[in-house]
C-alpha cells in the first residue's frame, strides 16, 4: 500500500476534524449533506483512479507482448520492375 503524502494526510484530517465537529452538533450521518459525504467521495474518487491506472498498466502490458511477438514483414524496393513473359 503506498504512503499517502503530507498533502493528502492533512485533506484526511481536516476532513475528518470536520466530520467530528458536524457529528457532534447533530447534523446527519449520511445523505448530501451528511458527514460522510466528503469522506465517501474521496475514497471513491481514490479506488477509481487506482482501478483505472491498473486497467491502462495492463494495457500497456497486453500491447507490449503483442509487439515483441508480432511479426515483422520487410518490403523489397525493385529499382526496375520485372518483367514476366
Amino acid at each position: 500500500m503506498a504512503k499517502q503524502s503530507s498533502k493528502e494526510s492533512a485533506e484526511f484530517q481536516q476532513m475528518r476534524d470536520l466530520a467530528l465537529k458536524q457529528l457532534l452538533s447533530g447534523q446527519s450521518l449520511i445523505g448530501e449533506g451528511g458527514i460522510f459525504a466528503p469522506l465517501l467521495k474521496q475514497f471513491l474518487d481514490s479506488a477509481l483512479d487506482a482501478e483505472m491506472s491498473s486497467h491502462l498498466e495492463e494495457e500497456n502490458q497486453k500491447i507490449k507482448k503483442l509487439q515483441r511477438t508480432d511479426v515483422m514483414v520487410k518490403r523489397v524496393k525493385q529499382s526496375k520492375p520485372s518483367q514476366v513473359k
